[in-house]
């Protein structure tokens, strides 16, 4: 049985609009199927005896991933669509729910006509996986979308998720499609709609293994695109026209307007399709070859007769494990892989015998879940690298500013770190001048339109001094919320813009706007006016304002106050970074206190889930005190979180640290002290290595402190090419005790003894009680310790 179960005559209605829910089931009935409508996602086995055909979700439900994987998994052999109204926040609903298990997307209003065409097409081929969006034969999107450059960004992000569930397109196609797309859309939406919020976009695309097709369609009269001139040529190359055209024939392989010229279909072709051999058979991917290894391990191990098999061009099977065995058809039930763009099944024979589904079905899941771990590493890794990009570059503007009296001196790396990690073609910085009224140009980054370096803050023109008056972001695409003059000045032509004001919020409480950061247009596909870019722009804007008012406060010779803004704010962010320990409550009893010396410093601690049970805990010490160790530590959590999972032993996980960061450690003369364990309950063991880290121990029972001795020396001192590893075996109960020497600082009158004599006289205490008895260990506990101070214990 590999096709839609013809017993499947139910679709299953999920909404809390009634209005919703009666025009969904009138549609559905009008297809000969049965309705049923409920209130709820929770509790969705009471209607697992439904056995549904389709499961439509209204998006104002917000389904969570969770959610989207129980639907999935309840109903396997259901094609699962979201319903939503066209519109922006819909838009992002619907990517969140396409990149978590949903397969389709339904936009209202829908009739029992369109229901039908689109439901048909979904069907499964003989052998097709059945309930799930077909990612290898057709995918189609048909949207309505508001004339709203803001928007665009969502469209473009919707449409390369689906791009990217195909092993067909690689990085380059991908590229060329967000870009072409958003250069289409642009323009239907400024020039052919002419910004008329009024007048709508359709965008209508379809997508499968051999090529994406995009039309997109707005209002206006259209244009003869064959009159258009050629950029290019010498006669035109200083013409003002033809250029997005120009690119659009660049990027994609077929580019076709219609009649009026209001409409154009762009056709981006497969990697595949010029390496397609005899019958198009798809390549075998190196997601294949991990699940044909792990299956044949799996085969070897159970002895069981495990075959697996993939889905080809036009829905045909193919056999491609055990690769010794070749079958043209397989004898029994096909368990199909549930991760989204997987088309892979397994089967177990003998065909019909229990034991063998249920080994199918273990083997299934197995899979499933390798796949999942696999997906989620490489979000992990994109994640991590997005954070270490905007940690580099708040660290940059905390140290640029830090070393100068003068803002003008400062401002413009600033905006050139804003402009690259943005994506903004311009940027500039306005300093409100409070004896003058104005708004005075600090700096600028990019080609200057027009040469101002004043904005008196009460004309009724400027974006940039309504963004100031009303100290609140200011869009340019939103010209109907804007002022006439405003609206009147950039009506004819209106491009990406966003003025957000810098403020300052003192020790008080109170809020002064004291200037305006603008970042103008858009290059390399970007739009500076998205969700994300605008709150990453409040982040900047705020560290920014904190910056203007000590700079101002200096000049005024109140240093101090200057110094405490800027503290508090890189001590929040440093504590911030390191981990909630209340993530690990299910692995152990663990605690943790770090008290940095100064508002920030280099002590830190860090925890990593592993595979197979396995626990990482990591404590380091970098020398000195201040930004420097601070940024020393952030930089090293972050390599750490990138490489822990790439690395199989500790010492590795150490020389990739080393060799990240050793131009930064020589260049700030620094070195830190770093302990890492990996604790593998199963075989329990504590495999580490310690650079130079003195104050790392396990503390066994009744026995003395065992000391986990050093492995190499600490990170900096110099080139290092090995880092070894050491390992000690690791009982339930056992203790990880780590603390760096500012709990033995001798002005504090305290010695290692001392801490590890409070450790042993509560070992049996919780986690917490331990950390705070370390603390007390001092004698002399009332005054401020010169070193960062920081204890961890694990008890697991």
């Amino acid at each position: 049985m590999h096709g839609r179960d013809e017993g499947q005559r139910t679709a299953l209605v999920v909404t809390q609009r009634p209005g919703l829910g009666a025009q969904l089931s009138e549609a559905i009935e009008g297809l000969g199927l049965a309705a049923r409508v409920i209130t709820s996602l929770d509790h969705l086995e009471t209607h697992a005896d439904v056995r549904p055909a389709l499961v439509l979700t209204d998006v104002a439900l917000r389904p969570t991933e969770t959610q989207w994987h129980a639907l999935a998994q309840l109903f396997p052999r259901s094609a699962l669509w979201v319903v939503a109204d066209p519109g922006e926040s819909s838009i992002r609903d619907v990517t969140y729910a396409l990149k978590h298990g949903c397969h389709d997307c339904l936009t209202l209003p829908v009739t029992t006509d369109e229901l039908g065409k689109k439901f048909a097409g979904s069907d499964r081929r003989p052998g097709a996986k059945p309930g799930e969006l077909d990612r290898y034969m057709s995918n189609e999107i048909n949207l309505e979308l508001p004339s709203d450059i803001s928007i665009i960004e969502h469209v473009v992000r919707l449409l390369a998720g689906c791009c990217r569930d195909y092993r067909s397109y690689g990085p380059r196609t991908l590229v060329n499609l967000r870009i072409a797309l958003s250069e289409a859309l642009t323009n239907a939406i400024l020039y052919g709609n002419g910004g008329d919020r009024s007048k709508k976009v359709r965008l209508r695309a379809s997508v499968d293994a051999w090529q994406i097709k995009v039309q997109v369609t707005d209002e206006g009269p259209g244009f003869d695109h064959q009159q258009t001139p050629d950029p290019t040529s010498d006669e035109a190359i200083e013409a003002p026209g033809g250029r997005g055209l120009f690119l659009l024939r660049q990027l994609a392989d077929e580019v076709a307007f219609n009649e009026p010229g209001n409409s154009v279909t762009l056709t981006l072709r497969s990697e595949w399709e010029e390496a397609t051999v005899g019958e198009s058979v798809r390549p075998l991917s190196k997601d294949a070859e991990a699940l044909v290894g792990l299956s044949e391990r799996i085969r070897l191990s159970s002895e069981a007769d495990l075959h697996l098999w993939r889905e080809g061009i036009e829905g045909r099977l193919e056999h491609i494990a055990p690769a010794e065995e070749k079958a043209a058809t397989p004898e029994g039930t096909l368990h199909w892989l549930r991760t989204p763009g997987m088309r892979y099944a397994v089967e177990v024979r003998p065909a019909g015998d229990e034991c063998s589904d249920r080994w199918a079905e273990f083997t299934r899941d197995l899979l499933d879940e390798a796949l999942a771990y696999e997906l989620r590493l490489a979000e992990s890794r994109r994640d991590l690298a997005e954070r270490e990009e905007e940690i580099e570059l708040l660290h940059s503007i905390s140290e640029t500013l830090g070393a100068v009296t003068r803002l003008e001196d400062a401002a413009s790396q600033i905006l050139k770190g804003i402009v690259r990690l943005t994506g903004a073609e311009r940027a500039s910085l306005w300093i409100y001048d409070s004896g003058r009224e104005d708004l005075v140009l600090a700096a600028s980054e990019g080609p200057a339109r027009i040469p101002v370096d004043r904005i008196s803050v009460t004309s009724s023109s400027s974006l940039s001094a309504l963004a100031f008056r009303e100290n609140r972001t200011v869009r340019l695409d939103q010209l109907g919320e804007l002022p006439s003059a405003i609206a009147e000045r950039f009506g004819a032509r209106p491009e990406p813009w966003v003025s957000v004001p810098i403020s300052y919020t003192g020790p008080s409480g109170a809020k002064r706007t004291v200037g305006v950061l603008n970042l103008i247009g858009r290059k390399s596909g970007a739009v500076v006016t998205g969700v994300g870019e605008t709150r990453l722009l409040m982040t900047l804007a705020r560290q920014i304002g904190s910056a203007i008012e000590n700079l101002r406060l200096f000049e005024e010779i109140v240093a101090r106050e200057r110094v405490i803004g800027e503290l508090e704010l890189a001590h929040d962010l440093q504590m911030k970074l390191l981990p909630d320990l209340s993530e690990f409550s299910e692995i152990g009893d663990i605690a943790a206190r770090c008290v940095p010396a100064r508002p920030v410093g280099g002590d830190f601690y860090q925890l990593f889930k592993l595979a197979d049970g396995k626990i990482g805990a990591m404590l380091g010490d970098v020398t000195s005190h201040g930004f420097g160790a601070s940024l020393i530590m952030a930089l090293t959590m972050s390599v750490s979180g990138i490489y822990v999972r790439e690395t199989t032993f500790p010492g590795d996980l150490l020389r990739a640290i080393h060799h990240a960061l050793i131009q930064k450690l020589e260049s700030t003369e620094m070195f830190m002290t770093v302990f890492y364990g990996v604790i593998d309950p199963a075989r329990r063991s504590l495999c580490y290595a310690n650079a130079g880290h003195a104050h790392a121990f396990r503390v066994h029972d009744e026995e003395e402190p065992q000391r986990l001795r050093s492995t190499s020396p600490p990170l900096g001192i110099a080139e290092y090419g090995a880092y070894g590893d050491a390992s000690v075996p690791w009982q339930p109960g056992d203790l990880l005790c780590l603390f760096t020497d500012g709990l033995t600082n001798p002005s504090l009158r305290t010695t290692e003894a001392a801490v590890l004599r409070a450790v042993a006289e509560q070992r049996h205490q919780s986690a917490a009680e331990i950390v705070g008895a370390m603390f007390e260990a001092r004698s002399r506990r009332g005054e401020a310790a010169p070193d960062d101070q920081t204890a961890f214990i694990l008890r697991a």
